[in-house]
């Protein structure tokens, strides 16, 4: 096995918790949030799993935390007694903005603005939380007047074609005087959108598809793919 794939993956995410005390690791790895993710990977090693999932988010400490919550939010982890369950993956909080270490991409318009791509709240969705940044202030900002967002209807938008006009979360849910810079807008991967100004299309941005690792025949969805956009961090 030490030249399998399998022994590279198990490389990888030791390389990656180098630091872990290894009776902290193995209480991790014993913890139910892994108990319960087993269940969508019938027949496939434990430490396997493990490891696909520390790859995906840097570490396994991270890994349980973030799965932990994910389950908790959706009922199929107990929420400790007196605290708030987290926000659901099907349940996107209006003006949720990135966390501290959620990965972000810069999508540029032009020298001024951006738009600001982030995992969100509808990963099982296969979709993203993006929203307006100013570039020259560093921060992010609700849409700016003679703005607006369109999805580009047939792949890569034709001349002169607008396609259809997305709305953000606030507009859609009639939310009035959001507070500076927490305007969200909501798009799966894949998709085409297109920037336009005044009338005038401002830029065009494919929307990435996140990594994808395989455990035996399943795929879970990793971070955001790098090749699209300038990544971010701490924003």
């Amino acid at each position: 096995m030490s030249n399998s794939p399998q022994a590279a993956l198990l490389a990888h995410a030791a390389n990656l918790d180098q630091h872990l005390d290894e009776n902290r690791r193995q209480e991790l790895l014993n913890m139910p949030w892994l108990d319960v993710l087993m269940r969508s990977y019938p027949g496939q090693p434990r430490e396997i799993v493990a490891a696909c999932h520390v790859i995906q988010y840097a570490g396994l400490e991270e890994a349980a935390q973030q799965i932990t919550r994910l389950f908790q939010s959706h009922g199929s982890l107990p929420v400790p007694e007196g605290e708030e369950p987290p926000p659901g993956p099907n349940r996107p909080t209006i003006g949720r903005q990135p966390r501290a270490n959620e990965e972000t991409l810069l999508l540029n318009i032009n020298n001024r603005y951006a738009l600001r791509l982030w995992e969100g709240d509808l990963l099982q969705a296969s979709s993203y939380s993006f929203g307006f940044y100013d570039r020259r202030q560093n921060r992010p900002v609700n849409t700016p007047p003679g703005y607006r967002v369109y999805l580009n209807d047939r792949g890569y938008p034709e001349e002169g074609r607008r396609g259809t006009l997305l709305r953000s979360l606030e507009r859609c849910f009639r939310v009035p005087n959001g507070p500076q810079g927490t305007e969200t807008y909501l798009i799966q991967e894949g998709r085409s959108i297109s920037v336009w100004r005044n009338n005038v299309r401002a830029s065009t941005h494919e929307i990435p598809h996140r990594a994808r690792v395989q455990i035996g025949n399943v795929w879970p969805v990793g971070p955001i793919h790098p090749a699209v956009g300038v990544p971010m961090w701490g924003f």
